[in-house]
């Protein structure tokens, strides 16, 4: 999938309630709530995109990488789509260090 393609399919699967979050954050982070998933994705942009690596857990398997701004912060988005296609798995979610 090119870029374009990725963040057309990253929007709808995201609309249709079909992600998850992994928790990996720390005590004093952010938090981060579906609806604010929902409103941060809903307005990226191509521009948006960083990178398309391959997953260092999964042989094959790549991941996609964003950065954007939302209420004067830059928040960091790492997520892999299932080899169906049908659902998101945010691997990271935070404000960028």
């Amino acid at each position: 999938m090119n870029q374009y393609e990725i963040l057309a399919k990253l929007k709808y699967l995201i609309s249709n309630d079909k992600f998850n979050l992994i928790n990996r954050r720390s005590e004093s982070a952010y938090p981060i709530s579906t609806d604010l998933v929902k409103e941060i994705v809903s307005q990226l942009d191509v521009s948006d995109f960083k990178k398309q690596e391959l997953d260092r857990d999964r042989s094959g398997e790549f991941v996609w990488i964003y950065k954007t701004e939302f209420n004067e912060e830059i928040f960091y988005i790492k997520f892999k789509i299932n080899n169906e296609g049908s659902w998101i798995k945010f691997i990271s979610f935070h404000i960028s260090n």
